[in-house]
């Protein structure tokens, strides 16, 4: 039943995938795919996303922290900033494999989001 309820909700969303690793933006496409997002798009570092995001008009974004050009802090930062990006209410999932706390308040400092992590996966995120 939740599967059911997970896959319906994902049908509909435009989801915008921003790393810079090719191989990490196919497995999160493919985990997507599996729970039933029809639309999934790409983006290989953050001056692309910008341009997605202006383009596709996603519903939401997983975007990496780690990239080159413009990291993930700095595109957060741009997207937040109204009256200069189109979209500042666009919900964000951040992803990073860096394991402490204070990357986390760094990010929550630094462009205005909310967080959750996990202890138990390689990778945390905040949601903005």
């Amino acid at each position: 039943m939740a599967n059911k309820t997970i896959e319906k909700m994902l049908q509909g969303l435009n989801i915008l995938v921003v790393d810079d690793n090719a191989y990490m933006r196919r497995l999160t496409r493919m985990m997507l795919t599996n729970l039933g997002a029809k639309s999934v798009l790409e983006a290989p570092d953050g001056l692309a996303a910008l341009e997605a995001i202006r383009a596709a008009d996603p519903d939401v974004m997983l975007l990496d922290w780690d990239m080159p050009v413009l990291n993930g802090i700095e595109v957060l930062r741009i997207v937040r900033s109204p009256g200069v990006f189109p979209r500042p209410n666009l919900p964000v999932i951040m992803l990073t494999t860096r394991a402490k706390r204070s990357y986390v308040n760094e990010a929550l400092a630094r462009a205005p989001m909310n967080s959750c992590s996990s202890r138990h996966r390689p990778r945390r995120f905040a949601i903005g």
